[in-house]
């Protein structure tokens, strides 16, 4: 019995030294707002602690919120396109920080023209000159997205969303555009955009491109862009027959081109059914290759240098 009592009274005695280190860590929920110097708040402004790396973004009213360990995270570091980065320690559980303007890292002389100017400078988020490989069904309610990924190190904001819309189907049926941050399990997050965004292609086999530079959404490390099937703006909602493929015999609206170019960097189609349905991404094969089709779509966003 004696035998049996140490044994209980070392694996407690363990029991104890694994959870100590967590029973005495401080977990704690900041609630904080970002504005400018007037006062107006600052919307997509990427919020870091400091040293985990965690990040999130601020809404359009600039508030953001954040759970971390008091014991090992006492700094946060702000940055938005346009103002000075700003980096202080949490001092409260609510906080307002104001970012002030960046005018002079903004800016560069012309030499001999005397004129000052800012200069800009415009990237690719995915690859412009893809290659359509195929075409892309589905129904109303039925959305298709990629990760473009972009060079973080640039700060940048994004610019454009373009999509290859095919010629079956009806190519000038209305979609709607949506922009996505990247959530944990790394699928599409929170709409960036925060009112209804549509457009339409005219005869197919085109690119359509969409402005999305007033929204001033920060690209970070790469963002999921997506194109939804939508009912209304004029759309019938009749399926019509596909005059290209007879395994599908119909077709709703407009036919989002896929592409074979993205498989090198080993991108995947992201999709769900509806507003309410889990994204779940698929991976078409090939001749027993790896094979990863895509949907069609690349971005384009704006940096300072």
């Amino acid at each position: 019995m004696k035998k049996y009592s140490k044994v209980i009274a070392r694996l407690l005695t363990l029991s104890i030294l694994l959870i100590t280190p967590h029973a005495h860590a401080s977990f704690k929920m900041l609630y904080g707002t970002v504005c400018n110097d007037k006062g107006e708040p600052i919307a997509q402004c990427t919020v870091t602690l400091l040293p985990s790396g965690h990040a999130v973004r601020t809404n359009i009213n600039g508030v953001f919120t954040l759970y971390y360990n008091a014991d090992t995270v006492q700094t946060i570091t702000l940055y938005h396109m346009g103002y000075q980065n700003e980096t202080t320690r949490i001092n409260n559980d609510t906080m307002r920080i104001v970012l002030k303007y960046k005018i002079n890292e903004l800016k560069e002389t012309t030499i001999g023209a005397g004129i000052t100017h800012i200069t800009k400078k415009y990237a690719i988020m995915g690859n412009k000159d893809l290659k359509p490989f195929g075409e892309c069904y589905g129904n109303f309610g039925n959305e298709k997205a990629i990760f473009l990924s972009a060079d973080s190190s640039r700060h940048g904001l994004l610019q454009q969303a373009c999509f290859y819309i095919a010629d079956d189907g009806i190519p000038d049926t209305r979609f709607r555009v949506h922009v996505y941050d990247i959530d944990t399990n790394y699928l599409p997050g929170t709409d960036l955009l925060d009112s209804v965004v549509t457009a339409q292609a005219h005869k197919g086999n085109e690119w359509v491109c969409v402005d999305l530079s007033t929204y001033r959404i920060a690209v970070g490390r790469g963002l999921f862009v997506s194109i939804e099937w939508v009912q209304g703006y004029g759309n019938t909602t009749q399926p019509v027959p596909s005059r290209k493929h007879r395994y599908e015999p119909r077709v709703y609206g407009q036919v989002l081109a896929l592409t074979e170019s993205y498989r090198k960097k080993g991108s995947l189609m992201y999709q769900r059914k509806n507003a309410d349905s889990p994204w779940n991404y698929i991976v078409a094969g090939g001749t027993g290759k790896r094979n990863l089709l895509n949907p069609a779509i690349y971005a384009t966003y704006m940096y300072v240098k």
